[in-house]
């Protein structure tokens, strides 16, 4: 019998839970907010790849302090469609990784006709009307600036009336512009 003391370490490093939203739309730059549990604040570095390949893309991250196991990330307009993993490093010596975390689609499941009022004021919050097709019972919301440049911001309190229309509110503190 043979014993080598001391020959590894075992950490509880961090595990990822889910990303919120689970699908976005590949048109445009958008936030997604990354959950995950035993993180060894703050969080250095999350990456996406494409599900079963090691070519990860890094992510803007922002983080925090109040919520440290949690990351706000920015998935850049323009990825190709398909399901991504998702790595996050913290300052343990463990990685966290979620296989098919994220889904990215070429063709939103979708349409938006109207939101009404079509202006608000930065300094307040805005309720809205969100007009279109294909809502469902759980919705998310975003605002996307028209030019393309930028990225995508939520919209909050975002209630389902049917699956022709939502009711939401743009927060106030938001850049000036037409969205």
């Amino acid at each position: 019998e043979a014993t080598l003391p001391k020959v590894i370490t075992v950490t509880p490093g961090p595990a990822i839970l889910f990303v919120d939203p689970p699908a976005i739309p590949s048109i445009t730059t958008i936030q997604a907010t990354v959950y995950a549990t035993s993180v060894a604040p703050p969080i250095k570095a999350v990456s996406i790849a494409p599900t079963g390949t090691m070519t990860y893309t890094s992510l803007t991250v922002a983080t925090n302090p109040a919520f440290p196991n949690r990351a706000i990330v920015t998935i850049p307009a323009g990825m190709a469609a398909g399901s991504y993993d998702m790595k996050l490093d913290d300052q343990s010596t463990c990685s966290a990784s979620l296989p098919n975390a994220l889904k990215i689609v070429a063709n939103p499941t979708l349409t938006v006709t109207s939101v009404t009022p079509g202006f608000g004021s930065a300094a307040q919050d805005t309720g809205v009307v969100i007009a279109g097709t294909g809502f469902v019972s759980t919705p998310r919301a975003y605002l996307s600036p028209s030019s393309g440049a930028g990225q995508a911001f939520g919209l909050s309190a975002v209630t389902f009336q049917s699956a022709t229309s939502l009711n939401a509110v743009v927060p106030a503190n938001k850049t000036p512009g037409t969205y």
